[in-house]
């Protein structure tokens, strides 16, 4: 697992060209899991 804590002016995340989340000024944790990652 990894975990990024980053601070922005503003983020978003799209899918498919659609926005369904964003924020302006604050923190934005990009968080990822793998294949052999347990509980």
């Amino acid at each position: 697992m990894r975990i990024v804590l980053q601070r922005v002016n503003q983020a978003q995340v799209s899918v498919d060209e659609k926005v369904i989340g964003k924020i302006g000024k604050g923190y934005m944790l990009l968080v990822g899991f793998g294949p052999d990652d347990t509980e």
